[in-house]
């Protein structure tokens, strides 16, 4: 794949996030998602392998890789680098995400 057809790969994803709305109304429901989550605890073996990489550890986990962003909000870590500790973490339904998503474009849609 060229740079060209990744960026357009990567623009058309509606879940990323765009540092507004969307992420605002994200922080806004951060308790229904992180009920509507599933708890792991990634034992020492699996930390070292996607130690600092959220992505890859989703994927691992078949989640949508797209919800790194999400996945570090709804375990209050401010960047991939505090990813290192065996310890439990929420991860998001992308089900729920979606259905969150419909919610957001529903509501904000006037």
């Amino acid at each position: 794949m060229t740079l060209r057809a990744d960026l357009i790969t990567a623009a058309s994803d509606k879940y990323l996030d765009d540092s507004g709305p969307w992420r605002q109304f994200v922080i806004d429901h951060i308790p229904f998602i992180q009920s509507n989550s599933r708890r792991v605890y990634p034992d020492g073996t699996v930390m070292q392998k996607y130690r600092y990489n959220v992505r890859w550890y989703m994927q691992y986990n078949i989640v949508v890789a797209s919800l790194d962003w999400i996945f570090l909000l709804i375990n209050d870590l401010p960047s991939e680098m505090d990813f290192y500790k065996s310890q439990w973490y929420y991860l998001p339904n992308d089900t729920y995400i979606d259905e969150l998503y419909h919610l957001y474009i529903t509501t904000t849609k006037s």
